[in-house]
């Protein structure tokens, strides 16, 4: 546990009584104070956004995705275009989207942006990625069906290994309130409220019926994070066809 509250001390290092602070925003999900005195007492946060290239590591690693200038790409939860547009410089690609229902100020021009999934044709994107918003979603097999649809080969999510209900999860919650606090964006029905996280095995198993797994980084650091590259599997969409076909006849 020691490495845990390390890190989350390295995380809140601007807050005067850390502990204090931590229990106090703790307490809140068992209403013990509202929202308004939480947020009016608790110091503004510095949130790094720095791109460390590990995708474009993973990339080159897995030979069997070709990327090049006329690849599409896009990352789904992807913010202001920060992560996207980076990788993109890589490759020297393009068409550059993104998907996300908030509109980030200071957006990376370079990217295009969406507010839903349904705006892409199918198979029509090379790589899909995913960091860090899987475990924001509650009807998450939805969405996969959705990434599964538009990418016509690849996708890579960057996760958390996590448990509802343990002390990981507890502390990831704290977290991502802080983060929200701290970027002054109106995320209102997402205060204090539970995220619905998986662990890997959980993860793998809603994605295991449309995509198969190619690589796994380890999980590494107290937030359990891990990479994992899927290839999408085209025999689901042989099976949709089939079944198209006997109605049809």
């Amino acid at each position: 546990m020691e490495h845990i509250f390390k890190y989350f001390e390295e995380q809140i290092n601007n807050m005067n009584t850390t502990l204090t602070k931590v229990t106090t925003l703790n307490n809140t999900f068992n209403n013990t104070f509202n929202d308004d005195q939480i947020y009016s007492n608790m110091p503004k946060l510095e949130k790094s956004k720095q791109y460390d290239g590990k995708y474009t590591f993973i990339i080159n690693k897995i030979k069997q995705i070709k990327l090049n200038t006329k690849s599409k790409i896009l990352d789904f939860g992807g913010s202001d275009g920060t992560a996207i547009s980076k990788l993109a410089k890589d490759f020297n690609i393009i068409e550059v989207y993104v998907v996300d229902t908030f509109e980030y100020p200071n957006r990376d021009l370079s990217v295009k942006y969406h507010k839903t999934l349904s705006d892409f044709k199918d198979s029509s994107i090379d790589l899909v990625m995913s960091s860090m918003t899987l475990h924001h979603i509650n009807e998450l097999t939805e969405i996969i069906k959705e990434l599964y649809r538009i990418t016509s080969k690849w996708l890579l999510i960057r996760e958390h290994d996590i448990k509802i209900g343990t002390i990981d999860a507890d502390i990831e919650d704290i977290i991502h309130n802080i983060y929200i606090y701290n970027d002054n964006l109106d995320f209102s029905n997402e205060k204090l409220k539970r995220l619905p996280y998986k662990t890997y095995d959980e993860m793998l198993k809603i994605l295991k019926p449309y995509f198969k797994l190619i690589y796994k980084s380890p999980t590494k650091g107290p937030e359990n994070k891990y990479y994992a590259v899927f290839e999408k599997n085209n025999s689901i969409d042989q099976e949709i066809n089939q079944k198209i076909d006997q109605e049809i006849n």
